[in-house]
């Protein structure tokens, strides 16, 4: 199969780590599977979340919605006070006390807060068990 045929996609003429030291900005990864899950509605991109509290998320256009799940992404600038501050599910760090599969707080988990050699995979699995534990609390 070539490059760039429907099947297998074009590389590009820059790498995630060049793009990272020219713009700044770290690259967002995406599985194929998620990809898929916003094409057919599975997954609902909203706009940025201004707060949360036990039933609901407060959007910065002033919207309320209650989602079955958030997946709030917030990289390397976490600043999870001032989203989940009120909810005491920080330490005096500003860090989750529980991660992974372990709630913090009723249908809230955080994961990829601890650091490993390979991040990405370690992050990978602690959210396929809070996705199965978030899936056995909605049954």
């Amino acid at each position: 199969m070539a490059a760039g045929s429907a099947s297998f996609p074009k590389i590009p003429d820059e790498g995630v780590f060049a793009r990272n030291a020219r713009l700044g900005v770290p690259p967002a990864i995406v599985d194929k599977e998620t990809i898929a899950a916003l094409r057919d509605g599975s997954i609902e991109v909203v706009g940025a979340v201004e707060s949360l509290d036990a039933h609901s998320v407060g959007l910065a256009d002033g919207t309320r919605i209650d989602p079955q799940a958030i997946v709030c992404a917030t990289g390397f600038r976490r600043e999870l006070d001032k989203l989940v501050g009120h909810l005491g599910v920080l330490d005096e760090h500003r860090w989750p006390h529980a991660t992974g599969a372990e709630p913090a707080a009723e249908r809230l988990r955080f994961i990829g807060f601890v650091p490993r050699p390979s991040q990405i995979g370690y992050a990978s699995k602690q959210a396929l068990r809070a996705a199965r534990a978030i899936a056995r609390e909605l049954r």
